[in-house]
């Protein structure tokens, strides 16, 4: 389980295997999806620990900056879009290799999955040409930290239909899925009255263990690999339903854009 804060980890972690693991056990990697590199040197951990990957699930975020406001990281890029984007994407990429040498076994059933947001549907028109875009502030916006959100999980969608391309050209047989998981009650404590918001959350949020049913669906239903075809490259909305998404979010060539993009701002910052 891959997180940055280790004691919330090792308490998740007391957690699981108070209800029990089976046979397997579960481990902590420190990662820190705001920083690249750190991004790059846990996923080279792992496959220095391990000698085989068969699922992954990309699932941590940043939902606001402090108190809503636009940050930027010491590359100069949105401290949001760097942690809900870039880093799952660098983290996926490293690990890659791994993920498709499991293919190699027989019977096997490799998937990525990315939880993404039905928020994007809400974005104005988009680009990802370069850094600027990549820093869009939404300033004109009514609810520019909304804006600023969404435009961070638009890129998990591109990317996961990119990447199923990419992977399908080359006959490596992964599965890769985009997920919504609804809108999911794990910030109240974070709101300025914890109490009146869980209160007013019940009423439209589910719990996270609801909103953890599609990712479960996406990264462990036979259904999915059964009926590949379908689910590949697919986004799925609660629970486990196949949608399309925004026009935005089905454009092949917004993904390239956004692919070619993400690399070569890696490559500037030597990741």
């Amino acid at each position: 389980m891959a997180s940055r804060n280790e004691s919330k980890a090792m308490g998740a972690l007391t957690q699981l295997e108070s209800e029990g693991l089976g046979t397997g056990s579960a481990i902590w990697l420190k990662l820190d999806l705001l920083d690249p590199r750190a991004v790059k040197k846990a996923a080279e951990e792992f496959i220095g620990r391990e000698e085989r990957l068969d699922i992954l699930v990309n699932n941590a975020a940043m939902m606001m900056g402090v108190q809503g406001s636009f940050e930027k990281t010491e590359d100069g890029i949105s401290a949001m879009f760097s942690t809900n984007y870039i880093g799952p994407f660098v983290f996926t990429r490293t690990l890659l290799p791994l993920l498709t040498k499991t293919c190699q076994g027989g019977g096997s059933d490799v998937r990525i999955v990315n939880v993404t947001s039905a928020s994007h549907m809400a974005l104005p028109t988009v680009r990802f040409r370069d850094l600027n875009d990549f820093n869009r502030d939404f300033k004109e916006r009514i609810y520019p930290s909304f804006d600023r959100y969404a435009h961070s999980k638009l890129p998990g969608l591109l990317i996961s239909r990119e990447l199923q391309n990419r992977l399908d050209a080359d006959n490596v047989p992964i599965i890769v899925v985009a997920v919504h998981p609804g809108t999911v009650n794990t910030f109240a404590h974070r709101m300025p009255f914890p109490k009146l918001s869980e209160w007013l959350l019940r009423t439209f949020a589910s719990s996270p263990d609801e909103g953890s049913w599609t990712s479960l669906f996406a990264a462990a239903s036979p259904i999915v690999l059964a009926e590949s075809g379908e689910y590949k490259g697919s986004y799925l909305m609660p629970v486990g339903k196949i949608s399309k998404g925004s026009k935005q979010a089905q454009s092949p060539e917004l993904a390239k854009e956004l692919w070619a993009s993400t690399e070569i701002f890696l490559q500037d910052i030597k990741v």
